[in-house]
């Protein structure tokens, strides 16, 4: 069961972060509830990758393909020690 809702939070994470790089594209007022909220919730966590990894190549910023595979090892590392018990 625990293991389950895990999955479930870390695949609505994922979406929400897909979300927000599509957000990113279009110029969107900073005022709507649904924009804030995805990127209240997101930018925190792609914003230490944009720290870690500076470099944007041609104006395209990879943190979130980084923040991707580290929320699938986290995720991964969390089922593994879970299955443990």
């Amino acid at each position: 069961m625990l293991i389950t809702i895990i999955r479930i939070a870390f695949n609505v994470y994922y979406v929400l972060i897909i979300i927000s790089v599509f957000l990113s594209w279009f110029k969107l007022p900073s005022n709507n509830f649904i924009v804030s909220f995805i990127r209240d919730t997101t930018d925190p966590f792609l914003n230490f990758f944009r720290k870690l990894l500076p470099i944007n190549f041609g104006g395209l910023d990879f943190s979130p393909i980084i923040a991707l595979i580290a929320l699938q090892i986290l995720e991964s590392i969390l089922i593994r020690i879970l299955n443990l018990f």
